[in-house]
């Protein structure tokens, strides 16, 4: 919470949850255009996505977010709100959505003893 940007622009990152992380303090994210921060970082909505060990973006994007606080708030704030869509009654019935027609299909009778 000491902090203003949450930047981590790693190549494996399994979830993601870091960037959550940052938004529950409202901070800007700053992560790399791979794996999870790719579908979780809307960029330039809810942070900034930069290509993968691209040092230069990594600044750019860093001082922008220094130079402009209020750019940074509404990113964090953006994020926070996106929240909302990986808490566990969410998440929950996103499973249900796509694995339920799956597990019903098993609940009906085979003809097997």
């Amino acid at each position: 919470a000491d902090c203003d940007i949450v930047a981590v622009p790693m190549r494996a990152n399994a979830f993601g949850l870091v960037f959550l992380e940052g938004w529950q303090f409202k901070k800007a994210v700053i992560g790399a255009m791979v794996g999870a921060a790719s579908e979780i970082v809307q960029n330039g909505v809810t942070g900034y996505l930069i290509p993968f060990g691209d040092r230069t973006a990594l600044k750019q994007r860093l001082v922008e977010l220094i130079n402009n606080p209020d750019k940074a708030k509404q990113l964090g704030l953006a994020g926070y709100q996106r929240l909302a869509t990986y808490t566990d009654i969410a998440m929950g019935q996103a499973v249900k959505q796509v694995f339920g027609p799956v597990l019903g299909a098993l609940d009906r009778p085979t003809g097997f003893v």
